[in-house]
C-alpha cells in the first residue's frame, strides 16, 4: 500500500529543504553569528558590517530613542543614538548629535524588566516588536554569540 504525506507533514518540506541548502552552501559545522534577543526566543543570523537599530520610550522623558548598532568581529558597537529630545540625549550622556556620537563596544545588553518599552528592533527588512518589557517579569538579554549552523536550524525548528 502507498502512503501519502499528509497535509502536516508536506508544510514542512519547503522549510527543511531551505535547511538544507543553506546548511550545503554553510556546512553543519560552520558556525553562525546571531543576535539573541530573550534567550533564544528570538536569535536573528548576522554577518560582519551588519547594522540594527533598538528603539524605545525612554522612561523618564517619554520620548522615543533609538540606539543604532553595528556588527564588528564578535562584537555589537554602538554608534549613534537619537532622540528628538535634547534632555534625553543629555540624560543618556550624549553631547553631540551627529552620526557617530557614541563609540561603545559590547557582547550584549539588558532591557530591565521595568522598562516603560515599546521596544523595536529593526534588522535589515526586518521589524521585531518586543512590546512592553514591563509586562514581563524577567530582563531582556540581548547579546552577540557564535552557534554552529546545524544548531541554529535545528533550533529554529522548534521555536
Amino acid at each position: 500500500m502507498k502512503r501519502r504525506l499528509g497535509y502536516g507533514a508536506r508544510a514542512w518540506v519547503p522549510y527543511l529543504l531551505g535547511v538544507a541548502a543553506i546548511l550545503l552552501v554553510v556546512g553543519p559545522g560552520q558556525s553562525l553569528l546571531i543576535v539573541d534577543i530573550g534567550g533564544r526566543e528570538l536569535a536573528l543570523p548576522v554577518s560582519e558590517g551588519d547594522v540594527f537599530v533598538h528603539t524605545y520610550t525612554h522612561s523618564m522623558y517619554d520620548v522615543p530613542v533609538s540606539e543604532k548598532f553595528r556588527i564588528e568581529g564578535d562584537y555589537l558597537r554602538l554608534v549613534q543614538v537619537t532622540s528628538l529630545s535634547e534632555a534625553a540625549l543629555e540624560y543618556l550622556g550624549i553631547e553631540r548629535r551627529d552620526e557617530f556620537n557614541v563609540d561603545l563596544r559590547c557582547r550584549g545588553f539588558t532591557i530591565p524588566a521595568g522598562s516603560i518599552g515599546n521596544h523595536v528592533f529593526q534588522v535589515r527588512d526586518r521589524e521585531i516588536d518586543l512590546g512592553n518589557p514591563e509586562n514581563r517579569e524577567e530582563a531582556i538579554q540581548v547579546k552577540l554569540v557564535r552557534v554552529r549552523a546545524l544548531v541554529y536550524f535545528v533550533s529554529a525548528l522548534w521555536r
